[in-house]
């Protein structure tokens, strides 16, 4: 089963897109009907002013109309993916992980690859994108801060933390049928939120693999991300943000 079939596309972003491509058509068509009904001159164009014409500008004197919508070339777009968004994942516990009480419900073995990235980075990737466009445009870029499993996250959180966590594993498919079964109890974010974390513990549907094959950090000069330092600063953040004794700002 491919990575679509377990999560539902994102209706929105698909019309985000009709809508640019609508706006690109109708510019073409007004710029069509404009050069095929012309301009017929009149004998009081004579000295270069319109005297019949709606438009009522000059003509000849490097005075121009502008006829279409300004959408003249093709339409341009890139597709970023960055992966799991592993320090907010981490903070909200969305992943498995609770930080309050050190304990982990990880799906699968524990050894299954998947991409994450931080926040942080993700402004770095658009910030790149937007510095490189004509290098990178209308591609997918995959873009992960660096691939990881779930036993690599729980030995750099023990390692932040100072302590050792309680660990129980589960079936993903488990994971699988409680997401749906949330969902069809009402609760979709609750429900889609499992079959989120279903995609990246399940290495059947082989989501990590565009990262590993089509790696585009080197295209956006960009270094992997350490997975350390991006656990620590997630540690941190749920620790002390917002505690006025603390002095990270």
């Amino acid at each position: 089963m491919p990575v679509q079939g377990r999560v539902p596309p994102g209706r929105e972003r698909a019309r985000v897109v009709a809508f640019l491509r609508e706006m690109q058509t109708a510019g073409e068509a007004e710029e069509g009907e404009a050069k095929g009904q012309g301009h017929k001159r009149t004998d009081g164009e004579a000295n270069g002013r319109c005297n019949d014409c709606v438009c009522g500008e000059a003509h000849g004197q490097g005075i121009s109309v502008q006829t279409t919508s300004g959408f003249e070339n093709e339409f341009e777009w890139v597709g970023v993916a960055v992966g799991c968004i592993l320090d907010q994942k981490l903070i909200s516990g969305d992943l498995g992980f609770d930080l309050k009480w050190q304990s982990a419900t990880v799906h699968g073995t524990g050894k299954e690859r998947f991409a994450v990235t931080s926040l942080a980075r993700v402004g770095e990737v658009v910030a790149r994108v937007v510095e490189r466009w004509e290098l990178v445009k209308n591609q997918y870029l995959y873009a992960a801060g660096c691939i990881t499993t779930a036993d690599e996250i729980l030995g750099c959180l023990e390692k932040a933390m100072g302590k050792r966590w309680t660990v129980g594993h589960v079936e993903t498919e488990q994971c699988v049928r409680e997401g749906e079964q949330r969902i069809r109890s009402g609760f979709p974010d609750a429900g889609m939120f499992l079959i989120e974390r279903s995609v990246l513990y399940d290495e059947e549907l082989g989501a990590v693999k565009a990262f590993e094959e089509k790696d585009a950090k080197s295209a956006l000069d960009l270094k992997a991300e350490d997975l350390d330092h991006l656990v620590s600063h997630a540690v941190h953040d749920f620790e002390h943000h917002g505690k006025a004794d603390c002095g990270c700002g």
